[in-house]
């Protein structure tokens, strides 16, 4: 009988993980090139001059009625399926659907507390956020709310969302791994908070003007 090494996950968590991999990845850019000699010629500048200040030498640009950010994820996504030899049938689509049903009642529940509340509610809709996405509320935390926020009030949402997304993932590391898996995301979760605590702290309390 072999003996299950101490490092393996089946010895500290009593069985076996699933495991998960990536077989392929889709990407796509428009045909369109517009460089920055093409700019030279619209307008006065040169190729030195913008790659010495952006490192920019050229960009896409998607050409055509009615198109978007959409045709650009579906060509990328048609790619991947062909590199992969995958048939659109064999992808999960009820799990995608619903976890995106799911974020969009969220993020909507979010705004709906930041609409009822203002400035002050912006904390409680970035926590409702934070359960699926931290991203997304440090992008839109202007839209949260009709009101201004002070740079206070977006920072204390932002760590808000932060320590509700955090608490959210501890919940599913137990849920599916248990044992030493849950303890070990927890301890480095928490650690991560209190650092994430500690930097906030010390910017209000010596940076603050």
């Amino acid at each position: 009988m072999n003996e299950v090494p101490r490092s393996s996950p089946r010895s500290r968590f009593g069985k076996a993980l699933r495991t998960v991999s990536i077989i392929g990845t889709g990407s796509y850019v428009p045909e369109k090139v517009l460089t920055n000699a093409d700019l030279s010629r619209m307008v006065d500048t040169s190729d030195e001059w913008i790659t010495e200040r952006t490192g920019i030498k050229e960009r896409r640009i998607l050409k055509g009625e009615g198109l978007g950010t959409s045709h650009m994820a579906a060509e990328a996504v048609r790619g991947l399926l062909e590199r992969t030899a995958t048939r659109p049938q064999d992808v999960d689509l009820l799990s995608v659907v619903g976890f995106a049903v799911f974020l969009a009642v969220i993020i909507v529940l979010g705004r709906a507390v930041g609409e009822a509340f203002g400035a002050t509610g912006a904390v409680a809709g970035a926590i409702f956020v934070g359960l699926v996405d931290v991203d997304a509320v440090t992008v839109s935390m202007v839209r949260l709310t009709p009101d201004t926020l002070s740079r206070t009030q977006a920072v204390f949402a932002i760590l808000a969302a932060v320590a509700s997304d955090t608490v959210s993932k501890i919940a599913i590391g137990a849920a599916i791994g248990r044992g030493w898996f849950a303890a070990d995301l927890a301890v480095l979760a928490c650690g991560c908070l209190a650092l994430g605590g500690a930097a906030a702290w010390l910017t209000f309390a010596y940076l603050a003007p």
